[in-house]
């Protein structure tokens, strides 16, 4: 991945699907998400919320979140 981009980008271009993580959005945690996938072209990475909205789908532009926590 270029020097231009986040380095969440690097880490979830990485991070293997299954894993558990934490994510720092604008102020706000959304916690215990499972990462199911990346997309390099697009810079979408997708989650699945198994805790606060069971089963709900959450696809966010790697270059927006601000920290990622892996748990």
């Amino acid at each position: 991945m270029g020097r231009d981009h986040k380095c969440v980008c690097d880490q979830l271009e990485r991070l293997q699907p299954g894993t558990q993580v934490d994510i720092f959005l604008n102020g706000n945690v959304l916690e215990d998400l499972i990462f199911t996938n990346f997309n390099l072209d697009t810079f979408c990475a997708t989650f699945v919320d198994v805790e606060t909205e069971t089963g709900n789908i959450i696809v966010l532009d790697c270059r927006d979140i601000q920290a990622l926590r892996i748990v």
